[in-house]
């Protein structure tokens, strides 16, 4: 499946762009980037490594990842999975098919660490069919959204991180840009507008590749007009598409929430992280028993406090729904427990309303 062919990339501030780099260059924090799905803000990030366009943007190329398995297809414990080529070299993809090569039993882990010396062995590969979104990132970075934790990969004896998005298609899927024009020269004039998107992780069509396409509309449409891209079409703005396509992987809607801080309603990050243990020092999320409500934090992004990982607290017989920590722990009358787990807390941009 490793196919390869024409490359186009966008550099603009809609997309935030972050490049990978050698894993000796300083660590970073790839931030999200909003967008409104059917009337919502989602978010996602982007990573411009290099991953061949195919088809005029229907398509993108695809890589190979091997892992090491036994006999019986378990992947060998503590090994990391072995790719071929590094960014924007021949040969490489942000999207990879995991190719399965089982090894002898007495093998030990993380004795072979390149592609080269793996298939000098002559040892079994399968190919699995399944491809999976695994940018490369800078050594030691992290995600604004902490919804997914680094991984390690080994290329040519060097371990790298990235950062498995998980299954997704070769398909490419749009994103609509809103422009008011273009300059002599065919470039994009944008407009101070959020991007749309029209398929999220559980529609038919998802991808965590976006084909750019621009939506011609008038310079003084105001900024967040148009939250749904039904909205675009029955406007019937003219809309070009282009063979720009990016990685940008959506953080999951069911990853997502609505906390208060001291009064002010924020999208964050939650989810269960049941692997982590709990700090002394962790700022507590309040959750309402029973009740569809927004959460609670006491801490956002600039607080000192500030992790992105919370303690799970569970509130119970309160007078009412509070929006800062202190009227709910003046409430006499409120419950608050520990849960003893951890979870996710992290911040993503205000809530629009």
């Amino acid at each position: 499946m490793l196919r390869f062919g024409i490359l186009v990339i966008i550099f603009s501030s809609m997309f935030a762009s972050v490049l990978a780099a050698p894993p000796q260059q300083a660590s970073i924090t790839y931030q999200v980037v909003e967008a409104f799905y059917g009337g919502r803000q989602v978010y996602y990030y982007t990573f411009q490594n290099g991953t061949p366009i195919l088809d005029e943007g229907a398509r993108v190329g695809v890589g190979v990842q091997y892992r090491l398995v036994d006999e019986d297809g378990t992947p060998i414990e503590g090994q990391y999975d072995i790719i071929a080529a590094n960014i924007f070299e021949e040969g490489y993809s942000d999207l990879r098919e995991i190719i399965n090569v089982t090894v002898p039993d007495d093998y030990k882990p993380n004795s072979i660490t390149s592609a080269d010396e793996l298939l000098a062995q002559d040892w079994p590969p399968t190919s699995t069919g399944e491809t999976y979104n695994i940018p490369l990132a800078r050594s030691g970075s992290q995600l604004q959204g902490r919804d997914h934790d680094p991984i390690t990969l080994w290329l040519d004896g060097d371990d790298l991180t990235a950062f498995n998005f998980g299954q997704n298609t070769d398909l490419s899927a749009p994103i609509y840009v809103l422009v008011e024009g273009f300059d002599d020269e065919g470039n994009a004039i944008r407009i101070d507008h959020k991007v749309l998107i029209k398929q999220m992780h559980d529609d038919e069509g998802y991808s965590d590749f976006w084909q750019v396409n621009f939506v011609l509309v008038p310079a003084d449409t105001p900024p967040d007009t148009y939250r749904n891209v039904d909205d675009i079409n029955e406007a019937d703005f003219e809309i070009t598409p282009t063979q720009n396509v990016i990685n940008c992987p959506a953080i999951g809607l069911d990853e997502m929430a609505v906390a208060y801080v001291d009064d002010t309603a924020y999208n964050i990050t939650h989810i269960a992280r049941p692997e982590l243990e709990n700090a002394e020092d962790m700022p507590p999320v309040y959750t309402y028993i029973g009740e569809d409500t927004p959460l609670l934090m006491s801490v956002i992004a600039d607080d000192d406090a500030y992790t992105g990982y919370c303690e799970d607290m569970t509130v119970s017989e309160a007078e009412d729904v509070y929006t800062s920590e202190v009227q709910l722990l003046d409430d006499e009358s409120a419950q608050v427990e520990p849960d003893g787990s951890v979870s996710t807390c992290a911040y993503l941009t205000p809530l629009i309303e």
